[in-house]
């Protein structure tokens, strides 16, 4: 057994070596597939420097935090990238997790949609200076161009997120589950142990104060 797969719940994520984010192939020990333990014990575990349940964790959300890098960023290299970064967080952070506040795919959805507004503002800022640069070249107009349709985005974004910030608790989380993790309604309510039709609604309603803000433009 590996000294990573041999990590005592005594460590800490601070002291503990940080496990890697992929599993080196399907048979690793260290990453295996348990849906049977429920994710806030796996969470414990985590914070408690285990780096068996942060893999059991990677499985099950990893997919699904490239998804959220890729729609918003629309490129796979950096929506990997982001995907590393986010469960590095993850692994980090932990301890700061509570049952209480909202499930766990959401609260670890939220640290990778962050850190992808994070990436658009910078991408932003990128492009200004490339803008500065080049503003008495022939490519001017076309960088100037560039940079308000990546303006555009990024406000959209931001509107759209702070919007979602300002839903109430019980709504937010099912919508951040739905179009950030791209959760079918039924698993929302099967994961918030909701019924169906109250999710639907809640997401309904979450999604047309969203809409609102979008129309109304909104700032953040």
């Amino acid at each position: 057994m590996t000294a990573m797969s041999s990590a005592r719940l005594t460590q800490s994520p601070e002291t503990a070596p940080i496990p890697r984010t992929k599993p080196a192939t399907s048979t690793s020990l260290c990453f295996t597939r348990d849906e049977a333990i429920p994710e806030h014990e796996l969470v414990a575990r985590v914070a408690a420097g285990d780096p068996a349940a942060f893999g059991m964790l990677y499985d099950r959300h990893a997919q699904t935090v490239f998804a959220i890098g890729l729609s918003l960023l629309h490129d796979a290299s950096a929506a990997e990238d982001l995907r590393q970064e986010t469960f590095l967080r993850f692994w980090l952070q932990a301890r700061s997790y509570r049952a209480e506040r909202g499930a766990f795919p959401a609260w670890l959805y939220r640290i990778a949609r962050n850190l992808a507004l994070d990436q658009l503002r910078r991408q932003s800022r990128l492009h200004a200076v490339a803008l500065d640069r080049t503003a008495q070249s022939d490519l001017a107009i076309d960088a100037r161009q560039d940079i308000e349709c990546i303006a555009v985005s990024r406000i959209q974004c931001e509107i759209a997120l702070a919007a979602m910030d300002r839903l109430p608790a019980t709504q937010r989380q099912a919508v951040e589950l739905a179009y950030l993790g791209g959760w079918s309604h039924q698993r929302i309510a099967t994961a918030l142990g909701e019924p169906l039709g109250t999710v639907k609604s809640r997401i309904s309603l979450g999604a047309a104060k969203i809409r609102a803000a979008l129309a109304s433009g909104a700032a953040p």
